[in-house]
């Protein structure tokens, strides 16, 4: 059986909450027992609880809302500053690559090789495959660099997450593309 989680945010987790997502989840509980935040001690996935539940691929999101607000922990005041943030959060998961715990996946070849590979290894020691996808477009400066978000792997991109964006009116909101939305979906569609 193929099993695909279409909607991981393995990164931000990382970077955004410090957490070791290379370790059991028993274990990043255990390491945050003194941390009295909200949602600390509650984490429910991890790399090696992936590769137990055999999850072949998952989209692994890039997520920094620009929201001068700034009433959450995905919320920066800027775009300048969620561009930062997610590309932080990419150079993780490079990292976690470059360590064989990912393998990004960026077409159909590399999707087809990967799962013939995750197939040959025996439970348990099998590598996520991931497409990259960014929740929200905020970290995408102008809609002329998206080429090199591209170049970087992001294979599947939503205009906007919670509230208004700088592209689109997501949740919670009422309205449409902005002009700029209306510029990135022709980029996109390029």
């Amino acid at each position: 059986m193929l099993i695909i989680d279409a909607h991981l945010d393995l990164s931000w987790s990382a970077v955004n909450w410090n957490r070791d997502i290379t370790l059991e989840v028993s274990e990043i509980r255990r390491s945050e027992e003194w941390m009295k935040q909200p949602a600390r001690g509650t984490n429910t996935v991890s790399l090696p609880a992936m590769r137990r539940g055999e999850i072949a691929v998952c989209l692994a999101t890039l997520l920094a809302r620009a929201n001068p607000l700034g009433r959450s922990m995905l919320d920066y005041r800027n775009q300048e500053i969620a561009c930062a943030m997610a590309r932080g959060q990419l150079a993780y998961y490079e990292v976690l690559q470059v360590q064989g715990h990912l393998h990004r996946i960026d077409d159909w070849n590399s999707l087809e090789s990967h799962l013939k590979e995750w197939k040959s290894q025996p439970n348990g020691n099998m590598c996520l495959g991931f497409i990259l996808s960014m929740e929200g477009a905020d970290p995408i400066l102008f809609p002329k660099v998206l080429p090199e978000w591209w170049v970087g792997g992001l294979r599947v991109l939503g205009l906007a997450h919670y509230g208004v964006s700088a592209y689109a009116h997501g949740t919670a909101s009422s309205g449409g593309l902005s002009s700029k939305g209306v510029e990135l979906l022709k980029i996109m569609e390029e």
